[in-house]
């Protein structure tokens, strides 16, 4: 293996600029191929008529409105032939009244379409699609997106800022209507006002982008086109016209809900055991102050209808982030992105806000722990989210979680209650300002939490407060091709000296660290202050060449995770890539791209902590198979994370491979196939090998399906650190490792039925079996070195005691024996839940959920994914049944 590590890095980049060069010119006929047409930056205008009655919305075309609104019949491909004509005809009109903007599109095509249904948001796009983005705002940078396929599924997203991707959590209440015929297919769409934000004016102009996806071709064409070579998006949109003495509509939207809960703890193998039952209520009310900002609040949310998180086994010192999937959090979230456009691939964005952190898992430990409340309830929460009048754009969230105690058994066996999360209040407030039509932007944030912690010592070890403010800014010109952008942010927590000194600890920062020269740990310390800055700029735009370099720091006292969330800090970063792209199909490749990227970091001790270069390739068949690679190869460099406080280590050379192919995405099944591997010379590797299939050979149903393999060896994984004074060489500590054999298998799967657009079903489930291995521990031997010896064998004596091991590490010598436990762990984990969705009128919904968590962790002697599997039933069971109403009032 180490043989195999030194010879592949040479190897691997030896390989890849060949196989760069041999894609240059399979896709060289595209330099003589005609050029695209370039409408970019040319006004692409659209008028709207007012109707004098409003269309039924039942996809047929028939309405007089329609035979008075003028026709747009003009749209271009992007993809596969850029700047050709659509190669189906393509009309769409648009009309309006005094509550809504009506659109009706006629798709021609002269061959069957592709459609499929599934639930409103699917993300499949193994289907025919229209598309409605409307800039009301008129601003550049906010677009309200519509979609719909042939079979009447609905998507509605917002894009915010320069995202070329929307927020599909936002739901909007809107109506469709599609019909098919021997011709094509026909759409027509209601939007109300009230569902739009803009400012007032008798007569509006309106950002408008339309586009059609013809699927059998993956073929994408646009209304207001932009070439690849070009800077798309809401600033790319055209102008849509004709819209005279509209207003916002009803001001006041409300969705109450109710909500019944059973929920089930059973036994080994049973679904006996304790039940709750319990009924609650809640409402979500939108009021629209004025025609372009919306109050929206929540009381007593419930977000049992939320998909689980996948279960993972992490042995590092960082904590897992999590996507967000509760629909409060996600819909607007946009409003509240913060840093600029971050680029490279170790490159992290400010992340001062990270909404998992509202309604966390209860974060102070019980002992014997009988009943413990997975996450803190959220009592109540505030969101403002709009433009004001001068221009601002403002999003302000004010939530809090109450107080959350816990069932434990005393040493009398008697049960006993004891807070394990303080009451707790959020604020986040975020703004900023477009200037020179939205080519620059500057804005602020600011975030506070504060806790509750009077009266209750258990909670002396968690933060009293912790505030943040930055600054950010965006700077756009060439046409948009060229951006710059960064952000500057400060940072203070205050709390106790138990507190504050627990932060100086953690694994962020480590100011503990032996041999540290410019750290200081003080045990005294009730506040602790940082900062993080970045810059970078890009060139997003060009025909083949982009590039991409960035400046970062993060000083050690930064901390951010009691709202935001932050691995590190103490890092100074900075870096360059450049992409080179072909974008026009050549004799065999349609289009392809390499990308290179070179990173190096020092902390504040001037240590080089982080070092590497990374290309890759990407290569796109004519059939759309689809080829990725990259190489990521990391000299030696300092480690001052490997032993979790203690002093400097130096990692060993590392390198790392990935190898993706993806099938053609238009056909019923398909699916992709990955490789990882990553190494060292002192003998670790990981490898993982996954598959994602993906059956729609129905038009009701899809099933995914993604087992995946991980085979993890380790040279030296941390177990504990052991206080000996007779340890010079490190400070008086013995830093204990020991080689790791780790095996896991998981499989996830997705099942979706649809019986109508508005009626699914949802079903998932994360079976996973890991089985990890420690051998003997051994003892790290050297500051700013990788050297260790294995207690028994190299040095000192080593007794193993059930399941642990008593090492006396000199042999008798002055040092006291002590005991280490022995990790070797077996985890059988089965997640999944089951809904049940109904929309039986518009914005009202009827959920019926189903969630199971089951974990086992019996002992397994060895690495069994049938032993694994089937035994994952013996398992303690939490099941939990939920119905949930919620009926939209708009009065």
């Amino acid at each position: 293996m180490q043989q195999l590590g030194r010879a592949f890095p040479a190897a691997a980049l030896a390989a890849l600029l060949p196989l760069t060069s041999w894609a240059q010119a399979a896709a060289g006929s595209s330099s003589t191929a005609p050029r695209p047409a370039d409408r970019a930056g040319a006004a692409a205008v659209a008028a709207a008529v007012r109707a004098g009655t409003p269309p039924v919305i039942d996809g047929k075309l028939d309405d007089a409105a329609w035979a008075a609104a003028p026709a747009i019949d003009t749209f271009t491909q992007r993809d596969p032939q850029e700047g050709m004509p659509v190669s189906e005809r393509t009309e769409v009109r648009i009309a309006y009244d005094a509550e809504a903007v009506y659109i009706a599109g006629r798709f021609f095509d002269r061959s069957p379409i592709t459609t499929r249904l599934g639930r409103r948001d699917m993300a499949t796009s193994s289907s025919d699609w229209f598309s409605i983005g409307i800039d009301s705002f008129y601003d550049r940078r906010t677009a309200f997106v519509f979609e719909v396929n042939p079979s009447g599924v609905r998507r509605d997203s917002i894009i915010a800022g320069r995202s070329d991707t929307g927020d599909l959590a936002w739901d909007a209440v809107w109506d469709a209507a599609t019909s098919i015929d021997e011709n094509g297919w026909t759409a027509e769409i209601r939007v109300p006002f009230s569902q739009l934000g803009f400012a007032p004016a008798e007569e509006q102009t309106w950002g408008l982008q339309l586009a059609r996806i013809i699927n059998r071709r993956q073929e994408e064409a646009w209304f207001a086109f932009t070439p690849k070579s070009g800077q798309a998006g809401v600033p790319a949109y055209g102008d849509l016209t004709g819209l005279r003495g509209v207003e916002p509509g009803r001001r006041l939207e409300l969705l109450p809900y109710a909500v019944g809960t059973s929920r089930r703890a059973g036994a080994p193998g049973a679904l006996a055991g304790d039940r709750e039952l319990a009924m609650n209520a809640g409402l979500d009310s939108r009021y629209r102050l004025t025609s372009n900002l919306t109050l929206t609040a929540t009381a007593n949310p419930d977000f049992g209808q939320v998909e689980v998180d996948p279960a993972v086994i992490n042995l590092s010192a960082f904590e897992t982030r999590y996507q967000e999937r509760r629909p409060f959090f996600v819909e607007g979230a946009n409003a509240f992105k913060f840093g600029g456009a971050v680029g490279g691939p170790s490159a992290e964005a400010a992340g001062v806000l990270y909404s998992r952190r509202l309604g966390r898992a209860p974060q102070l430990p019980l002992a014997n722990a009988a009943d413990v409340p997975d996450t803190a309830t959220i009592l109540g929460a505030v969101k403002l989210s709009g433009k004001t009048a001068s221009g601002w754009n403002v999003g302000l969230l004010e939530a809090v979680t109450g107080s959350e105690f816990g069932e434990y058994r005393d040493g009398n066996g008697l049960s006993q209650r004891a807070m394990v999360e303080p009451r707790t209040n959020y604020f986040i407030g975020r703004t900023s300002r477009d200037l020179r039509r939205g080519q620059s932007n500057i804005g602020g944030i600011v975030t506070a939490a504060n806790r509750d912690l009077a009266g209750d010592p258990r909670a002396d070890g968690l933060r009293a407060e912790a505030y943040t403010a930055g600054l950010d800014f965006i700077h756009e010109w060439a046409n948009r091709s060229w951006v710059v952008s960064g952000f500057l942010v400060g940072s203070h927590v205050g709390g106790s000296d138990a507190a504050i000194g627990a932060t100086q600890r953690s694994s962020t920062r480590y100011l503990q660290r032996p041999d540290a020269k410019r750290l200081t740990y003080d045990a005294t310390r009730t506040s602790l202050n940082g900062v993080a800055a970045s810059v970078n700029m890009r060139k997003t735009a060009g025909l083949h060449w982009t590039t991409d370099s960035w400046l970062q720091t993060m000083s050690p006292g930064y901390e951010i995770n009691d709202v935001g969330f932050q691995q590190r800090a103490d890092r100074r970063a900075f870096g360059q890539g450049v992409t080179y792209s072909e974008r026009r199909p050549g004799r065999i490749w349609r289009d392809w791209r390499s990308t290179t990227y070179v990173n190096r970091a020092k902390n504040f001790d001037g240590n080089v902590i982080d070092y590497f270069y990374w290309t890759s390739l990407t290569l796109t068949h004519l059939s759309y198979w689809q080829l990725t690679t990259s190489y990521w190869y990391e000299p030696k460099r300092t480690d001052d994370r490997l032993t979790r406080g203690g002093p400097l280590a130096m990692r060993p050379t590392t390198w790392r491979y990935n190898a993706s192919l993806r099938s053609d995405p238009r056909k019923a099944i398909t699916g992709t196939a990955a490789f990882a591997l990553v190494a060292d010379y002192a003998g670790s590797d990981n490898r993982t090998t996954s598959l994602s299939l993906d059956v729609r050979t129905s038009p009701r149903w899809n099933l995914s399906f993604g087992p995946e393999l991980v085979q993890n060896r380790q040279h030296a994984q941390y177990v504990t650190a052991i206080r000996d004074p007779e340890m010079v060489s490190t400070f008086g500590t013995r830093y204990i490792f020991a080689p790791l054999d780790q095996r896991q298998f998981s499989i996830i799967t997705r099942l979706n039925y649809t019986f109508t657009p508005n009626l699914t079903l949802e079903i998932y489930a994360q079976p996973l079996v890991s089985h990890g291995d420690y051998g003997l521990p051994k003892e790290f031997q050297s500051p700013s070195g990788y050297s260790f010896k294995t207690y028994g064998e190299d040095v000192g004596t080593i007794v193993r005691d059930g399941g642990r091991y008593v090492v006396d590490p000199d042999a008798g010598g002055p040092a006291a024996p002590f005991t280490v436990a022995d990790r070797t762990f077996t985890t059988r984990s089965l997640r999944g839940n089951a809904v049940l969705r109904w929309e039986y009128r518009p914005g009202s919904t009827l959920y019926l959920v189903w969630q199971q968590d089951r974990l086992n962790e019996a002992a397994m002697s060895d690495f069994s994914v049938g032993r694994g599997f089937g035994s994952l039933f013996d398992g303690r069971a939490n099941n939990v049944v939920v119905l949930k109403w919620s009926y939209w009032l708009n009065p």
